[in-house]
């Protein structure tokens, strides 16, 4: 089944892969109109519209986001990833996974939700996150830590704004069959099936269905999750291993 999002406009921002362009075929293939803040070559064909945002500045971007009239529904992927030893972070990789996977997206949330209580028609906020923010992994701190944070501000989020008819929802994808994945040798890619229940990788599509399903109206009771999408892989994965190779 379907659900018609026809007549609402989504923000998509955050990292742009292959994960938020399957998310925005789902929207768009549902009605909704796309906007996009950041042009990139991976948007191909998908009608879209590109919106500029400072991202840095949140009194800037508060009046953007207005500038650029209703956004009922703001996704964000959550995408730095680094995959290195705790020792192995530097500074700038701690900067950087704060200000990609925790800072620009609190500020752009902010920024939406203001526009979203003045027009007083509620709303959809969908943080995309990851596995790492539900369990440890080895050569995940930077990308695990600011995930979890981010995960644990949608809670708070979702509980303040609810009164204004507004949720707030986390999706943890898994691995997925994305450009990522198809990277990694053969040997990384057989260890990492062989720790998903389904036997399988995701698809940037099974992931926009459920954003689709969250920003529908068929949602509306559905506030402050945390829901994994990943084949079962954070059941049955053991804390602590490396996601990438047999042995951390």
């Amino acid at each position: 089944m379907g659900f018609d999002l026809s007549g609402k406009r989504a923000l998509l921002a955050g990292t742009v892969d292959d994960l938020l362009i399957g998310v925005g075929k789902a929207l768009f293939d549902s009605g909704a109109h796309l906007l996009a803040t950041e042009a990139s070559p991976h948007w191909g064909d998908l009608p879209h519209e590109i919106v500029a945002l400072n991202g840095a500045d949140p009194e800037i971007l508060h009046e953007q986001i207005k500038s650029i009239g209703a956004v009922d529904v703001l996704v964000f992927n959550a995408g730095w990833r680094r995959h290195a030893a705790f020792l192995d972070h530097t500074p700038a990789d701690w900067d950087a996974a704060l200000t990609a996977n925790f800072e620009t997206p609190v500020y752009l949330a902010q920024a939406a939700v203001l526009t979203m209580i003045d027009r007083g028609q509620g709303g959809r906020i969908i943080f995309l996150s990851g596995v790492e923010s539900l369990m440890p992994f080895a050569g995940t701190s930077a990308a695990g830590a600011t995930l979890t944070m981010l995960g644990a501000l949608a809670k708070m989020m979702a509980v303040d704004l609810a009164s204004h008819g507004i949720t707030v929802n986390v999706l943890s994808y898994g691995w997925l069959n994305s450009e990522k994945y198809i990277r990694l040798p053969e040997t990384s890619q057989q260890h990492i099936v062989n720790g998903i229940p389904l036997k399988r990788t995701g698809t940037p599509a099974e992931v926009g269905a459920v954003v689709t399903f969250l920003a529908s109206n068929s949602a509306d009771y559905i506030t402050g999750t945390m829901l994994p999408i990943d084949g079962g892989y954070v059941l049955t994965r053991s804390p602590g291993s490396s996601m990438l190779d047999p042995c951390p």
